[in-house]
């Protein structure tokens, strides 16, 4: 009995271990398309929020920020592949970091603080280099490009948009459960440079609050250069049309 069960044992993690001939899903001269959906965590000085308002304003309960893109990759080597990169994510702006919004009346004063929410659009061009150990492939990825950040225009004066240059490097673990097909772990650092958290805010600067400035926030330091961690999972195929004439021959022999 034990014997048959070393054997089960023994037979599972060989399938595990060894991919079949041909079955293997990076091959040198085909494109690797990956969806990915993930959740990021922003920079504390980026002004952008990791945690959501009340009712008064104040940023208390942490938030999650979900994130959705896509790669592409051409398989130069079975080892390494370049390509471009595009995910999109739509958080909230953390009003608290900015001077409030005053409004003024006769015989009184208003004090409000303003958030918006934003599209932050991350893309580029990146290489990856991965090897596979079995059904396991393990990789790092490194690319650079420009984050643009398009602004709600409901709440500001003007369709605002801004961009910056952005790179990003990471990596992750691959599973191939088909021929033409894995599931991806990812992880990044989306590194903003020339980040400036002022671009964030619509409120006009007439209607700023600068006559009382201890009521206005105490946010972190500013920073030119911020670093946004992002974990997703991925969807990585072949197209058929990449692999048309390179399939592998699984007709038995004569």
């Amino acid at each position: 009995m034990r014997t048959v069960v070393r054997s089960a044992l023994a037979g599972l993690v060989l399938g595990i271990a060894t991919p079949a001939a041909g079955a293997q899903s990076f091959q040198a001269g085909k494109f690797t398309v990956t969806p990915v959906f993930g959740t990021i965590r922003w920079d504390d000085a980026s002004a952008l929020a990791n945690k959501q308002a009340n009712e008064s304003g104040v940023f208390t309960d942490n938030k999650i920020t979900l994130t959705y893109g896509l790669t592409a990759d051409y398989q130069i080597r079975q080892q390494f592949g370049v390509g471009f990169y595009l995910e999109a994510a739509r958080p909230e702006t953390r009003g608290d970091y900015f001077p409030s919004l005053l409004l003024t009346f006769p015989a009184s004063a208003e004090l409000r603080v303003v958030s918006q929410r934003v599209t932050v659009l991350m893309y580029g061009i990146q290489g990856s280099v991965g090897h596979d150990f079995g059904r396991i492939r393990p990789y790092i990825s490194g690319g650079g490009g420009a984050v643009t950040v398009n602004a709600d225009p409901q709440q500001s004066d003007r369709n605002a948009s801004f961009t910056h240059p952005q790179f990003q490097i990471g990596g992750g673990l691959g599973f191939r459960i088909g021929s033409r097909t894995a599931l991806r772990l990812d992880l990044r650092d989306y590194v903003f440079t020339d980040w400036d958290r002022d671009q964030l805010y619509p409120v006009n600067r007439d209607f700023q609050n600068t006559l009382f400035p201890a009521a206005n926030g105490n946010p972190p330091p500013e920073k030119d250069t911020v670093h946004n961690f992002r974990i997703a999972l991925g969807f990585s195929f072949v197209p058929r049309a990449s692999t048309e004439g390179n399939e592998p021959d699984e007709s038995p022999e004569e």
